[in-house]
Order: C-alpha cells, then structure tokens, then sequence
C-alpha cells in the first residue's frame, strides 16, 4: 500500500464521520423505541426526557471500532498506530477523546462537509489563485467528469440581495 502523508489521517477520520453517521442513526432508531416503550410504561415526561438523553450519550466511537473499519484484506493497522493517529487528530482540533474505563473513546469535531470545504477553499486559494472557473473548468476536464452533468450538480446560485445587486451594478459601472 502507497500512502502518501496524510493519507492514513484522511482514512481513519473518514471512518471516525462513517462510524458516528452508523452509530447516530442506530442510536435515532434505538432512542425513538426506547421513547415508545417509555410512554407505554411510564406517563412521566421527565423519564422519557432522561431516557432520551441517555441514549444520545451512548454513542461512542473507540479506536478499535475505527481499526476493524479501516482494515483491507491486504493489511491490518495495528492499534497503536490508529491510537496515535486519532490522538494527532485531536492535536490538530479535528476530534476530540474521552477516557471510560481503560478505553478511550473519540468524536469528531468538524463535519465531512466543512472539513471537505476548508479543504476545496485551500485548493482554490493554492492552485487556483481564487479563481473559481479556473477550479471549474478543471474539475470539468477530469477524466469522469464528462458522465457528470454539472449543472445538476452544482445547484444555481441564490438570487442576489438588492444591496448585492446595486453593488454589482456599481462594480460593473465602474469598469
């Protein structure tokens, strides 16, 4: 396997954003049983409420949950090293950690979406000075690009405010 660096980073936060998406919607299915069962039993909104949110606690995301997820059949990444990784990623200030037990647990603490938009503004500002239809154009000329119609994709933009528009105008006026 030729990892670049970084990339075994890349690869144990998406399985961090892959294994809390799982978990967040078992722990949704499980929350909504509970709170059914917990209104057939008890008539107390307060039972219901702290049942609830001990569930949502529940979620929990361990190094050995993100080892299992991130294993190939080709290679097994020790424990220590998905360990280090995670810590490193809590250096940086993308997860977080808490200890229960002897067992540390971790939580991401950026979206994919906002992770992959710092990412894409990154590229934008490094390769493409800030130029947009430079990003675009390149992007349009990746090899799968042609099956992806790109006005689907990208939704249109939202209609300019009326101090956007005037602002616009003045810009264009100016030129």
């Amino acid at each position: 396997m030729d990892l670049k660096q970084g990339d075994l980073e890349n690869i144990i936060l998406n399985a961090l954003w892959d294994l809390e998406q799982l978990n967040t919607a078992l722990s949704c299915q499980a929350q909504a049983d509970s709170m059914n069962h917990a209104k057939a039993v008890s008539t107390h909104a307060h039972d219901v409420e702290s049942e609830a949110s001990s569930l949502q606690q529940a979620v929990h995301v361990f190094v050995g949950d993100i080892q299992n997820r991130i294993q190939t059949p080709t290679k097994r990444w020790a424990y220590t090293t998905v360990k280090t990784v995670l810590d490193r990623l809590v250096d940086k200030g993308l997860a977080e950690r808490e200890k229960e037990g002897k067992k540390y647990f971790y939580r991401s603490l950026m979206s994919r979406d906002s992770a992959g938009r710092q990412a894409l503004q990154k590229v934008l500002r490094q390769f493409f000075k800030n130029d947009m239809n430079d990003l675009l154009r390149c992007l349009y000329e990746l090899p799968d690009a042609a099956d992806i119609a790109l006005d689907k994709v990208l939704p249109t933009p939202p209609a300019l405010s009326a101090k956007a528009m005037a602002d616009k105008q003045l810009v264009t006026l100016g030129n």
